[in-house]
């Protein structure tokens, strides 16, 4: 039975390998990077190796060159199986190394296995005549090595941004789209979720957080709001004051949203901003009747913001505050209902820094939601 190793930093790609060329009649060892299989090489020499290029440790340029300056190992074909880095300079420097195929991932697997026999079937015939000639040390290649390696790393980091990118920017594109939703229910309420995420945002630069849970921040404010897509438009709506049952409703769109929240992996703790923005640091809000650090810092943020942009927008039942009621309001309750940090941060924005929200003092549609 042919003896063959599997190399790759990938455990899936490994895996599948691994049972594509068992099933084929092959005994099949892995290993997860050079370093590995060099180890496993010592203990059981295999008839052929598959090897990844680009791994942790020691990538695959680096296993082929130790292997084909041992006298014990030199003669044991090597396949590069990669995604990446198989354009003519690294095809030569594989070949010069004495790597007998490049293949590039995925491949077929009925004419991956044809290839692979085919290298077998010239090993066993010795028809497979390594250059040795090739393999002395070469201090030239160690710096070509280098070189090449070092310009794969900034390729691999530049489409791993790139990615990064995309999917942060769609993340970003769904979140806002699900906020849209919630607030199409009443048009009173259009834009009171992106204007708190700005205030949040705002509020969490002017305390020099960091650029991680700004962002976090700014994305819960986005839809803490997002439980209330439950409650009947009508309730929402409603020009009167709200019944005990009715306000039970409204204030279950925090317990609401966190359920909705919970079962997607975000970066960032939105799913505790939607459940605690209506905490306060007395422990009499609601749902949970939080206190102090219990409860989060980028939910005490979202908390003021949540309360200042409603009270300067118009509501259904009352007209829109002057920003001074505003700040008055969390400067009153500092330290009782809301974070005194978070609060002094806000009056400095408004106070010294000349901020100030798009809805202030304005009747229009383009409000908040209602606080409860």
């Amino acid at each position: 039975m042919i003896k063959l190793l599997l190399v790759d930093d990938n455990e899936d790609a490994r895996d599948v390998q691994s049972l594509i060329f068992s099933s084929h009649g092959y005994e099949v060892m892995t290993a997860e990077n050079g370093v590995d299989a060099m180890e496993y090489i010592r203990q059981s020499r295999p008839d052929l190796i598959i090897t990844d290029v680009l791994m942790p440790k020691m990538d695959g340029y680096e296993l082929c060159r130790r292997l084909k300056t041992d006298k014990t190992l030199k003669d044991i074909p090597i396949v590069f199986y990669s995604a990446h880095y198989l354009d003519p300079q690294d095809e030569k420097m594989a070949r010069d190394l004495g790597v007998v195929q490049l293949i590039q991932k995925p491949m077929d697997t009925a004419e991956f296995l044809r290839i692979i026999d085919g290298i077998v079937q010239q090993f066993g015939k010795s028809e497979f005549l390594p250059p040795v000639w090739l393999f002395k040390e070469d201090l030239d290649f160690e710096r070509k090595h280098e070189q090449r390696l070092t310009e794969m790393l900034y390729k691999k980091l530049g489409e791993l941004e790139q990615t990064r990118s995309m999917l942060k920017n769609a993340l970003e594109g769904t979140i806002a789209t699900v906020a849209l939703a919630v607030e199409a229910r009443d048009p009173s309420t259009s834009g009171h979720q992106r204007r708190v995420a700005t205030l949040a945002e705002a509020i969490a630069r002017e305390m020099k957080l960091e650029e991680k849970q700004v962002e976090g921040i700014r994305m819960g404010a986005t839809i803490h709001d997002i439980g209330k897509i439950q409650i009947p438009a009508e309730i929402l709506g409603k020009p009167a004051k709200l019944s005990d049952i009715e306000i039970h409703l409204v204030q279950e769109h925090t317990t609401v949203g966190y359920n909705i929240l919970k079962v997607v992996a975000f970066p960032w703790p939105v799913a505790q901003i939607a459940y605690q923005h209506h905490e306060r640091m007395d422990g009499s809000g609601y749902p949970q009747g939080l206190k102090g650090d219990e409860i989060s810092l980028e939910a005490r943020i979202v908390a003021v913001a949540d309360v200042v942009e409603a009270m300067l927008s118009h509501r259904p039942y009352r007209e829109a505050q002057a920003v001074e009621v505003a700040l008055e309001e969390i400067k009153q309750r500092r330290g009782t209902l809301y974070d005194p940090l978070v609060v002094d941060a806000c009056l400095s924005l408004f106070q010294l820094k000349n901020f100030r929200l798009e809805s202030e003092g304005r009747r229009d549609t383009d409000a908040g939601i209602r606080a409860q």
